[in-house]
């Protein structure tokens, strides 16, 4: 095997690679040899089928099989001869067979960037602190009882947080035409949930259930997911069958026992200890964006663009399905595909360069993820699936691609830990709610 290697740009390589003519007609023989014993030609018995015959019959195929068979035995051997390692999957281009010649095919890739990393050794960063507040404990005991409340019919006029159960149908409130799909039969409708679009709700307070039906005027907003409808001024014909009262349960220590404490109390310690850590937690991913921050900023250095483009695909990937299950649209977000896709790329970036830079600090610095941690992490996640799904779980996790994607954040992870021991951290106490909207940002 004879290996040729190109540069092309700072990243990009290009190797090409020959494989002798003794070896692949040795290959060529082999495969021709293995579909013999099988192949059923008019004529000619199994097995004994002369080798002319098999090639003009299987030519292509085998030809197509070879190829593919030298590219997996010698692609890995080059890299490893020319102690080179591809940023992302390689682009193959096959050669063509020949009687009595050599194979010859070209692998284009690029390489990892060398570099120092900078900014991480003492770096100086501001960690955010917080305790519960009794108003968080308080707010979260409501959040429990509304989760827990239930409705009793009631007589006379419905008013905010009263549930109403009504039939309704849409007109365009200009032509009179039946809006299409614009109608609900016997729907249940929370007033003040913000179900339904803006002013709808409102137009159910102060009304009483009867058989006569009234009318509700609103207009869809200019963002609604049904684009035929959007900023249509509608008259909603309305029937109100029943109005419902919310109960809310008495939050005293017969409640709490609904939720496995001992007393309230207790429920409210526990509420306490989870409020703490999610705090600590939307504190250590502020502190991690902003040893991120400073990563990026001073780590500058060219990026392999196949390494770019997995990262920026996976993301877009993932936008679209967030998008086609909220049924959201470019226009509704105010921006234009090509401004999310360039937006998205900056974000692809971003992650592939801190990636690469917590990579080699990792390996600087002798930060290592051993095999117990990754088994713990798969124990621990699959045992937040019942059953067979748990086994499932574990499955998927203890195959190759599973254990990559436990390693990653595990050892994420460990090299932030490791740089936030050498970093100057001074605690900022500030309110609670500011840090905990770091976890749902």
């Amino acid at each position: 095997m004879d290996v040729k290697m190109q540069k092309k740009g700072d990243l990009g390589r290009e190797m090409t690679i020959t494989v002798p003519a003794g070896e692949v007609a040795r290959m060529v023989n082999d495969r021709l040899e293995m579909i013999g014993r099988q192949a059923k030609i008019p004529g000619f018995r199994p097995g004994k089928i002369p080798a002319n015959v098999l090639k003009q019959r299987y030519g292509a195929q085998v030809e197509q099989e070879v190829s593919q068979d030298i590219v997996s035995e010698t692609m890995p051997k080059a890299f490893d001869n020319e102690k080179v390692m591809p940023a992302a999957q390689p682009r193959v281009e096959f050669g063509k067979f020949a009687d009595g010649k050599d194979y010859t095919y070209t692998v284009s890739f690029e390489v990892l960037p060398e570099f120092t990393p900078k900014g991480y050794k003492d770096a100086k960063l501001t960690r955010q602190t917080a305790e519960a507040s009794d108003k968080q404990i308080d707010e979260a005991l409501e959040r429990l009882a509304g989760s827990m409340r239930s409705f009793t019919t009631k007589k006379g006029k419905a008013a905010k947080g009263d549930m109403t159960v009504i039939t309704a149908k849409g007109f365009d409130a200009k032509s009179g035409d039946e809006l299409p799909g614009a109608v609900i039969t016997k729907h249940s409708v929370e007033i003040g949930s913000g179900a339904l679009i803006p002013g709808f709700e409102d137009g159910l307070i102060g009304k009483e259930a009867s058989d006569k039906a009234f009318d509700i005027e609103v207009t869809f907003p200019k963002d609604y997911h049904a684009k035929d409808l959007a900023g249509v001024k509608a008259r909603f014909n309305i029937e109100l069958h029943e109005v419902k009262k919310a109960e809310l349960p008495k939050i005293d220590d017969d409640f709490a026992k609904q939720f496995g404490a001992k007393d309230l109390a207790d429920l409210k310690g526990k509420i306490t200890e989870q409020l703490n850590k999610d705090i600590e937690e939307a504190s250590r991913q502020r502190l991690k964006r902003d040893l991120f921050d400073l990563v990026e900023k001073e780590n500058k250095f060219a990026l392999p663009d196949s390494m770019v483009d997995q990262e920026f695909q996976a993301i877009w990937r993932a936008l679209m399905q967030d998008m086609q299950r909220s049924g959201v649209t470019f226009d509704q977000l105010d921006k234009s595909e090509d401004e999310m896709r360039a937006e998205h790329r900056k974000l692809a970036e971003r992650r592939v360069r801190v990636g690469l830079v917590l990579a080699e600090i990792g390996k600087v610095e002798g930060v290592k993820v051993e095999a117990d941690e990754v088994n713990a992490e798969i124990d621990r996640i699959a045992s937040q699936f019942p059953g067979e799904q748990a086994e499932r779980a574990r499955q998927y996790y203890n195959s190759e691609r599973g254990r990559q994607e436990i390693f990653g954040p595990i050892f994420e992870n460990k090299v932030c830990d490791w740089i936030f021991e050498k970093a100057k951290i001074s605690d900022k106490k500030v309110d609670a709610d500011e840090i905990l909207k770091e976890l749902n940002s």
